[in-house]
């Protein structure tokens, strides 16, 4: 009896990219971070680690829903005033959901066992009020959402710092490639500008051709 052999699977197709980057084409990279792209317009000046950030935020956007915990080897205390300790108590789940593990001590204290990795270097005092006093102010849909986004940003920002530099053209066409499968490609989540272009009508004018 043959072997049943299964059909041959279809080559896994990559989604379009969002932006279509025909006139990609690196003349060079720079040690200072910057590449050059030439375009049919013109040449565009990319930031490298602001390319990264962006890269990095949309892949960690998707993941927010639940976020990297690092737990704390000694839970921290944490002392509030009344008004914001009856805010972090209301909204203990919605903390939970951002990756805190927080629980309450007495009725203006509380002990923090873990926080959002991304976040583990920001001081807890001012960071657990300020997310309750956001959900109070925008609703906990909003605020939730907010904090997740920040929580994605402070991550890609690390990530992007950490990433080694890019030497080759190859390896910056592959970021650019990915770059254009991005939601937003051309700022980071802070608004920083990840490209530059300048057109050739440009250069035109500033050499005076006519």
């Amino acid at each position: 009896i043959s072997p049943i052999v299964p059909p041959p699977q279809p080559p896994e197709e990559r989604p379009e990219p969002k932006v279509t980057f025909a006139w990609l084409r690196v003349a060079d990279v720079l040690d200072s971070g910057f590449w050059l792209v030439i375009t049919e317009q013109g040449y565009v000046t990319v930031d490298a680690s602001a390319a990264l950030e962006r890269i990095f935020y949309e892949r960690f956007i998707k993941k927010a829903a639940q976020p990297a915990v690092q737990p704390l080897l000694i839970p921290e205390t944490l002392e509030l005033s009344p008004a914001d300790a009856d805010r972090v108590s209301r909204y203990l789940p919605e903390l939970e959901a951002c990756g805190f593990s927080i629980s309450a001590f007495t009725n203006q204290t509380f002990l923090i066992d873990a926080l959002p990795m991304s976040l583990a270097e920001v001081p807890p005092q001012t960071l657990i009020p300020e997310i309750a006093a956001e959900l109070d102010k925008t609703g906990v849909r909003k605020g939730i959402d907010h904090w997740r986004q920040e929580v994605a940003a402070r991550a890609a920002a690390s990530a992007a710092a950490r990433t080694l530099h890019i030497q080759t053209r190859e390896a910056a066409e592959t970021l650019l490639r990915d770059l254009s499968h991005c939601d937003m490609p051309y700022s980071t989540p802070r608004g920083r500008p990840v490209m530059i272009l300048t057109t050739y009508r440009e250069l035109a004018r500033r050499f005076q051709r006519n």
